[in-house]
């Protein structure tokens, strides 16, 4: 009896503690919803044979998505600060990706952020699930519409099925009426930082406004408690990425600089036939950005470079059958072999351009306009070039604090040149209505 009484005495006293210890730190809550009504004049895409991939189609929609973000935070009374963020999405994820909106469905619930951080006068540590520095560092280069190039538009190409990326996205095309994957997930971030992955990375103290950063990255597409033990179940290994970041006031002007490299192990490949999986490129990206402000008008330009990375190069042969019956009669046996991968030679690398332009015309108006274009592989493991360029217009209008209505205008050019697929160009009208908290 007394041994009970002191168990439930001691659980009562570490409850406490806890509570003590939770009551010290800071919570703060936010998020955003946004709903996107969308117009299309390319309601389906079309087979090389020039059929319509969807029978029945349409040319407008709605899509949505909304986030919550809790944050904690602690101080020490040495001057160390630390806590967690936790960033949930509720219907309509982003396909990993910082930048590109996925369409996603009403039962998707995830997570993108959940990360521990430790801030003290050494700089900051960021450790969990989380985008890498460079991908976090410069932000969004566009307060109107819905992303400009890398905003919503591609969701509403050729009438991709709901939980795909749009066709428009960079990182994709259509070869045969598929959606094929490519290069990058976005126009304007570096490759990997752009992606929701478990990570640690260094950032140092700002010296006269700048800052560098070193992080890593197991394996790509790491997240959760699952832990990724096999080489060729993602496509880069032990990724390592360097980034910096300057800003500058010099009287009316503002500059910001940015600038990423990250590298890592390709894929190793391994076996043949029904077991093989190709070897893929190593890694080899980097990023830069800037970015002026004068007043109301701000203007950017983004740069990137992923060259081969990724890619598959190799290419495994169709298996070569032999029939074997026995010398007077019996059952006829079969036997397949391949022949050892052959290496490939792609000759196109990913890279794409992008400006970005914005005016506050008013404190409660701002209007923006954009021009990107990407330039890479129709596809990781096919050869051939694949070209997207975007045009964008569009504002952003506060009608009230915390509510703001953001039209856009999009007129896009999709070229397939050497795939096998087809040619696209069109133009997408999409209404967000977004309130954030």
């Amino acid at each position: 009896m007394n041994r009970h009484l002191l168990a439930g005495a001691s659980a009562l006293a570490l409850l406490a503690g806890a509570s003590a210890a939770n009551a010290q730190f800071a919570f703060s809550f936010g998020g955003d919803a946004q709903v996107d009504f969308g117009y299309t004049s390319l309601s389906t895409s079309k087979t090389a044979t020039g059929a319509n991939t969807i029978a029945n189609d349409r040319s407008t929609d709605f899509t949505q998505r909304s986030r919550m973000t809790i944050t904690a935070t602690q101080k020490a009374d040495s001057g160390l600060s630390y806590g967690t963020a936790t960033r949930i999405r509720f219907g309509g994820t982003r396909a990993n990706s910082a930048t590109y909106n996925n369409a996603g469905t009403i039962n998707d619930v995830d997570y993108d952020r959940a990360f521990i951080f430790v801030n003290g006068g050494f700089g900051q540590v960021v450790v969990g699930q989380n985008y890498g520095f460079y991908s976090n560092s410069f932000g969004a280069a566009d307060a109107w519409g819905t992303g400009g190039s890398d905003g919503i538009w591609g969701n509403f190409v050729g009438g991709s099925a709901r939980g795909a990326a749009g066709p428009g996205a960079p990182g994709t095309t259509i070869a045969n009426g598929t959606l094929v994957a490519t290069g990058l997930t976005a126009f304007k971030d570096l490759p990997v930082s752009a992606d929701s992955n478990s990570r640690v990375y260094y950032v140092t103290p700002s010296f006269s406004g700048l800052t560098a950063s070193v992080g890593f990255a197991p394996t790509t597409g790491s997240t959760g408690r699952a832990a990724q033990l096999d080489k060729d179940a993602t496509t880069f290994n032990d990724v390592v990425e360097l980034g910096a970041a300057y800003t500058g006031n010099f009287d009316a002007v503002r500059i910001e600089l940015w600038a990423g490299y990250t590298f890592g192990e390709g894929r190793p490949g391994s076996g043949t036939g029904a077991t093989f999986v190709s070897k893929t490129e190593d890694l080899a990206a980097y990023a830069l950005a800037g970015r002026v402000t004068f007043g109301p008008a701000r203007f950017s330009v983004h740069y990137t470079n992923a060259g081969k990375s990724g890619q598959a190069n190799q290419t495994q042969a169709a298996g070569v059958t032999t029939l074997t019956a026995p010398a007077g009669g019996g059952t006829v046996t079969s036997a397949t072999t391949f022949a050892a991968p052959t290496r490939n030679n792609f000759k196109d690398d990913a890279t794409s351009l992008s400006f970005y332009g914005d005016y506050a015309v008013l404190p409660e108006l701002t209007v923006g306009a954009s021009y990107a274009v990407y330039t890479g592989p129709g596809s990781v493991s096919v050869a051939g070039e694949h070209q997207v360029t975007v045009w964008s217009l569009g504002a952003a209008y506060t009608v009230a604090p915390g509510l703001t209505l953001r039209p856009e205008y999009v007129n896009y050019k999709m070229d397939n040149k050497e795939l096998n697929g087809r040619d696209y160009d069109g133009n997408i009208f999409v209404l967000r209505t977004l309130v954030t908290f």
